[in-house]
């Protein structure tokens, strides 16, 4: 059937007399809601010449009121798009950005299980579905089942969110994974973040009423990876160092460090300063230089103004 402007009203006193617990009563309404429709399919663009080449059928239906035929055609066509430049309008209504969600609905849950979804199952959802409808994960172990019952004794379900029992008796909500980003960036990077390290944003967290189980991974990840303590230079830890070799050495200038520094402001022609420093001594020298290359470097080192008698090695 071909589009059929305001179907829904002209139809109504059809559609009243298949409700339930109606008496059946075809009126002067029915009779001419029923004859608009008859001749609106009925009439062109609707009648097309058949086609001999394809078979007929005949589709019946009949009630306790009326029977009725409809000899038909079924033609199978394929659907063919076409471009920006035939179809203004799809091309037009393709490109425009929706905020919702655009994953598809699933509605063929069991009626005895509960689960949460934001586009990926949320990582409680055995919990939950274990303290609502007793249900286990299928083809768990029977040690999974185990430390599930185990797990489960810290939690407890209120509609519509999950709540666990901290060892510091506080009742916290279970968080999903979407919501773990922003939750951390208030607790951090937010104008009432303060940029804390790890432990203290954790503790933040905490004390705000929110739980998941990566709570300290993801705090250490988003503080390493925070743009303004990596600016400040905080994100520097002892656990972030490189492992550090103590060396012990006896004799004063048996072994020297040499680096350089800059560039600094220019002055008198020099841009950068090289520093050596004894290991044993801590004795320092700063010696300005104009560039980094091996040659200034070399005549620095074989000249009187950085160490008199025989030849040590130096690190850098």
């Amino acid at each position: 059937r071909r589009f059929i402007k305001v179907f829904s009203k002209i139809a109504l006193p059809l559609s009243n007399l298949l409700k339930n617990d109606v008496t059946f009563n075809f009126d002067d309404a029915c009779k001419k809601a029923f004859d608009f429709l008859k001749k609106a399919s009925t009439s062109a663009p609707i009648i097309q010449p058949p086609d001999w080449n394809i078979p007929f059928e005949i589709m019946c239906d009949a009630s306790n009121y009326a029977l009725g035929a409809v000899l038909a055609q079924r033609v199978e066509k394929a659907a063919h798009d076409k471009s920006g430049a035939e179809n203004l309008v799809a091309d037009h209504l393709s490109r425009i950005e929706r905020d919702g969600d655009t994953s598809p609905i699933q509605d063929d849950f069991p009626d005895e299980q509960l689960l949460l979804l934001h586009g990926v199952t949320p990582w409680f959802a055995n919990i939950v579905n274990y303290l609502f409808a007793g249900v286990f994960p299928a083809g768990a172990s029977q040690t999974q089942i185990h430390k599930l019952k185990s797990d489960a004794k810290h939690y407890v379900w209120d509609d519509p969110y999950l709540w666990k029992f901290g060892n510091d008796q506080v009742i916290r909500r279970c968080v999903l994974d979407y919501e773990i980003e922003s939750i951390l960036h208030h607790s951090h990077a937010s104008q009432v973040g303060g940029h804390f390290g790890p432990q203290r944003t954790v503790r933040k967290v905490l004390d705000s009423g929110f739980y998941w189980p990566t709570i300290f991974k993801d705090a250490y990840e988003n503080y390493r990876t925070c743009k303004e303590c990596q600016i400040a230079g905080t994100t520097i830890t002892r656990k972030s160092e490189m492992p550090q070799q103590p060396m012990f050495f006896c004799e004063v200038f048996d072994v020297s460090g040499i680096d350089f520094m800059g560039p600094f402001p220019m002055s008198f022609g020099f841009l950068y300063i090289l520093l050596a420093v004894d290991y044993v001594s801590k004795w320092v020298e700063a010696i300005p230089t104009r560039t980094l290359m091996i040659q200034e470097l070399l005549q620095i080192l074989s000249g009187p103004t950085y160490f008199a008698g025989c030849e040590y090695p130096a690190l850098s």
